[in-house]
């Protein structure tokens, strides 16, 4: 194994164990919304708490991580994930505790993949770039999947409290693995061919921001937006909504989030394949082509996947998975675009905003879920008897449909040409292939 395949199977790993904390509380939500009388649109709340926080800090840490190494952010993130991921099942009481304590711990997390992600592209060439962060976002999607597998069958023996308690401890070892294991690339330098800038050239030409502009960045990063409505609020909501099928089916509560918690891990976890795939197949067929084909698996999906409720739990097991495998698919390919739209002086900070920006919507979406559910299953006092989850998957569908579009729309920017589509063609300054 050569050195650059080393340090993406220690990234993936660290990155595995960092983010097991994040959905261990959707895996346990149902416990401990009847623990403390907590009502769907309070859950909405906290579950848009972690998001904020990682808005908040991914911004700052993309711009650090360009004046300073990203490694050195990556290590002292996990570690502040570890730390505030283990005093939450201590600390938590009450619903302003819980919201505050989801925040610290989203705070800390949002330092972690952006400078990730930049690390990885110092280290991997573009024709190798989007398989490259395919599994690293690979790994963040096992470790979502894994919250939820280790989290929802611990609390239904042990409780709640336990549950997290066992998805935080690990997250100790990715420390480990980043100080020991990794180190920053320096594959790319940053200097500009003077055949890529002319006098007297279109503005929007078809060169790497910030000399080229920033409308293909900009476009890429409103249909990363589409994806993330989508994504967060269905991975936040896979395993109440399962629980809820599990219960109307007769199971028990308990047995209920225990099941409920494996069948989301798995159709979390079914992503990690779809995103791998999706992102080395981009490689070689097109960035925009393969978004638009994946998004629209994923939009489908969603947009009949309320209407399943009651309808078998094998039905709502398969479409599950289904959803799960390309709604994340997508994800790792509007990094690497931007990482080939972008000089890398600029990156970590570009992947940054592009992060920030696009995890906006996660903390709207979450909250309109919450209500519609409440909307339209009024007086329910217990979220695992709720039974009309139609609209609340529906609009996530509707929303995700800016994904398809804005690449249709960043066809047609000159920048589009940077992105790393055929293999015969090249742009001048080693950029990448033109899809046109």
């Amino acid at each position: 194994m050569n050195k650059e395949d080393k340090i993406l199977l220690f990234m993936v790993m660290s990155l595995f164990f960092t983010y097991l904390p994040w959905y261990s509380f959707s895996g346990v939500s149902n416990l401990v919304t009847t623990e403390l009388g907590l009502n769907t649109t309070q859950l909405g709340y906290i579950l848009s708490s972690f998001q904020v926080g990682y808005i908040i800090t991914v911004l700052v840490t993309g711009f650090l991580a360009d004046i300073f190494k990203p490694r050195a952010i990556v290590l002292w993130a996990s570690l502040g994930t570890a730390i505030t991921a283990t005093l939450f099942p201590f600390l938590a009481k009450s619903f302003l505790s819980v919201l505050l304590l989801r925040l610290m711990v989203g705070l800390f997390s949002g330092a972690i993949y952006a400078p990730g992600m930049a690390l990885l592209s110092s280290w991997f060439p573009p024709d190798k770039r989007g398989k490259a962060i395919g599994a690293y976002t690979a790994g963040l999607t096992f470790s979502y999947a894994g919250g939820y597998f280790i989290a929802s069958p611990l609390a239904s023996f042990l409780g709640w409290r336990m549950g997290m308690i066992f998805c935080a401890i690990p997250t100790f070892l990715s420390v480990f693995l980043i100080y020991f294991f990794v180190s920053d690339g320096i594959l790319e330098t940053d200097t500009l061919d003077s055949s890529e800038v002319r006098e007297g050239s279109d503005p929007d030409m078809s060169v790497p921001a910030p000399e080229g502009g920033f409308s293909g960045p900009a476009v890429l990063t409103l249909g990363y937006m589409g994806h993330m409505w989508e994504l967060y609020a269905f991975w936040g909501w896979i395993g109440p909504f399962l629980v809820a099928n599990f219960v109307n089916a007769g199971f028990p509560l308990s047995r209920a989030v225990s099941l409920g918690g494996i069948g989301a891990s798995m159709a979390i976890g079914a992503g990690a394949i779809g995103v791998w795939m999706a992102g080395s197949i981009s490689d070689r067929m097109g960035r925009i082509k393969v978004v638009i084909a994946v998004s629209l698996c994923s939009i489908l999906g969603n947009a009949v996947y309320g209407f399943t409720f009651g309808k078998g739990l094998a039905t709502v097991a398969l479409l599950g998975i289904w959803i799960g495998f390309w709604s994340i698919a997508d994800s790792g390919i509007y990094k690497a675009a931007l990482t080939e739209m972008t000089r890398p002086r600029i990156r970590s900070t570009a992947l940054g905003i592009q992060s920030a920006i696009g995890y906006l919507p996660t903390v709207v979406a979450p909250v309109v879920f919450g209500k519609l559910l409440q909307l339209y299953n009024p007086g329910i006092t217990d979220l695992s008897n709720a039974t009309n989850w139609s609209m609340s998957f529906l609009v996530l569908g509707i929303g995700a449909l800016v994904a398809p579009l804005a690449m249709l729309w960043l066809r047609l920017i000159p920048q589009s040409r940077l992105i790393n589509h055929k293999p015969d063609l090249n742009i001048t300054g080693g950029n990448g292939p033109s899809e046109r």
